[in-house]
């Protein structure tokens, strides 16, 4: 309980002697580790940390491959005479051949299309996974020195930084780690932006949304997002379990805390038509307006 209480972004301001009370009582008796996991996930369900999860060392592959399965590609056309970008998630390290195909493949499309009204960052399809990638292949919209960080339970926070091809963090004290490098990036991308999320839109996809945001004329439209908008941290157990727990809640640039969900500047209903796109044709407006 100590692990939860000491780095689980959710326990702060809980009554935490009443809660870790509750929780002894409920593990009386337990031998094994495996005797405290409904403990464990009864702590995580009072705290309702969104990312809070207890993986049993049998279900870790089986977790893993679930996150594998996030792999699908950026892709990229023209609407009208506007630019679309779609960022799925992204389910693997940031040094990964695939994270680097990942951004390779935004940044083909930041160099093939070529819109006169400015571009549209769609992330309704990117369910999480890795952030790193995906602040690497919007590089080129990032045009403020600071847009994402994130804050831990003691309050200090760790800001991303992305230059030339490469991702890092800086952390409270300065230091500061690069966590990929990709290359070279397209140019700078000045000009309107779009950005179109939604209840779909959850964890690094969040993340990258909020990072976003600080472009110079950029306007998030959609609906809200899934409310992920911490970083978990994954902690092994004696007997090979993972507990994950949210260790730091996102920051913008303007000093901004999450911790739930993303509002959108204008509100769209997606719908549920497969031929209409109510969104996108609201985001293609909105540039044309221009």
């Amino acid at each position: 309980m100590r692990l939860i209480r000491d780095h689980d972004s959710y326990a702060l301001g809980v009554a935490w002697p009443n809660l870790a009370s509750e929780a002894a009582r409920l593990a009386q008796g337990a031998r094994r580790p495996a005797d405290v996991y409904p403990t464990i996930s009864t702590v995580l369900e009072y705290l309702d940390d969104p990312h809070g999860e207890l993986v049993p060392p049998d279900e870790r592959t089986t977790w893993t491959g679930r996150l594998h399965n996030m792999a699908s590609m950026p892709t990229g056309r023209l609407v009208g005479v506007a630019g679309v970008l779609e960022l799925p998630g992204l389910g693997f390290p940031p040094r990964s051949g695939r994270a680097k195909a990942y951004v390779h493949a935004a940044w083909r499309v930041l160099r093939s299309v070529h819109p006169a009204d400015g571009w549209i960052i769609d992330l309704r399809e990117d369910y999480g996974g890795d952030a790193i990638p995906m602040l690497a292949a919007v590089e080129p919209f990032l045009d403020c020195s600071r847009f994402l960080g994130f804050r831990d339970a003691a309050q200090g926070t760790t800001w991303f930084h992305v230059r030339e091809g490469s991702v890092g963090v800086r952390g409270p004290r300065g230091t500061s780690t690069t966590l990929g490098a990709y290359g070279t990036p397209p140019p700078p991308i000045p000009g309107r932006l779009a950005l179109l999320a939604g209840a779909s839109t959850a964890s690094s996809g969040e993340a990258t949304l909020i990072a976003l945001r600080c472009h110079q004329g950029a306007s998030f439209m959609g609906e809200p997002t899934a409310g992920l908008t911490g970083s978990p941290s994954t902690f092994t157990l004696s007997d090979g379990a993972w507990l994950r727990l949210t260790t730091s809640v996102a920051v913008d640039g303007a000093g901004t805390v999450y911790g739930g969900t993303v509002e959108p500047d204008i509100p769209v209903e997606w719908g549920s038509s497969v031929t209409d796109d109510p969104v996108l044709d609201r985001a293609v407006r909105f540039l044309a307006s221009f």
